[in-house]
């Protein structure tokens, strides 16, 4: 039990860890440009700076990471605004849908590890679920 929620808290401080306690079997820690690529999102998100361009090839992993990063900063604040672009609308839409359908998903297995064991107190606001217009209890 200790060993659990030490390794939740570690994910709650770290975008990595979080990303590998999630989905272990694509954020490795031998994949070194993910684990960068996660460092640098973190560090962004504690930095001044306003724009972080992350240029890497396709199939890389930077959609999926950004959705997961999203997830992971509204679990640091509920206040944080986050405003999705793509070249079409689709993607759009199912980063927005990523997002919202991991803060929802109910734990079904004592074993499996889902948003709300790190980030119990994040919520999507009851009647403002669209797939891609939603909003978290106690943000503005």
């Amino acid at each position: 039990m200790l060993r659990r929620d030490l390794e939740l808290e570690l994910a709650r401080k770290d975008f990595f860890y979080y990303c590998n306690l999630l989905a272990p079997d694509f954020y490795k820690e031998d994949r070194k440009f993910l684990k960068d690529i996660c460092e640098q999102m973190q560090d962004f998100y504690f930095s001044s700076d306003d724009v972080l361009i992350i240029n890497v090839p396709p199939r890389h992993g930077k959609s999926r990471s950004a959705v997961m990063f999203t997830q992971w900063v509204f679990g640091q604040n509920v206040h944080e605004k986050v405003m999705t672009g793509s070249y079409n609308e689709t993607l759009s839409t199912t980063f927005s849908k990523s997002v919202r359908n991991a803060i929802q998903e109910v734990k079904a297995d004592e074993n499996i590890t889902v948003y709300s064991d790190m980030f119990p107190d994040v919520k999507i606001k009851q009647g403002d679920g669209a797939m891609n217009l939603w909003s978290l209890e106690g943000s503005h």
